[in-house]
């Protein structure tokens, strides 16, 4: 991610996108249950939104300041960030109820 992205991914202005428009709009009507994974939550504007739909929310982040800082953000909440790779993901078969991506 180049440094444009990475500034817009942690903006007010996309941070109110997510919460106004594209979250609600993509759970609408899903059933992901109370343990979900989310994948690539970057600097983390989705996993603000996601704790407060859910039970538990998992959190995988590759990069290594991202995970770090998401980690410190959300100390105490019900999210548990992991520094790791999606592709080779240290979850067991049906650890989650649902998983969700909202990053490329």
């Amino acid at each position: 991610m180049n440094r444009v992205h990475r500034w817009y991914c942690g903006s007010f202005l996309w941070k109110k996108i997510l919460n106004v428009g594209i979250v609600p709009w993509t759970l609408e009507g899903l059933d992901l249950g109370e343990n979900v994974l989310e994948v690539g939550p970057g600097p983390g504007l989705t996993t603000d939104i996601l704790h407060q739909r859910f039970g538990q929310v998992t959190s995988i982040e590759i990069a290594p300041k991202l995970a770090d800082s998401l980690k410190r953000r959300v100390a105490g909440a019900n999210v548990t960030v992991i520094e790791g790779d999606a592709t080779q993901m240290p979850f067991a078969a049906q650890s989650f109820t649902g998983a969700v991506s909202f990053r490329s």
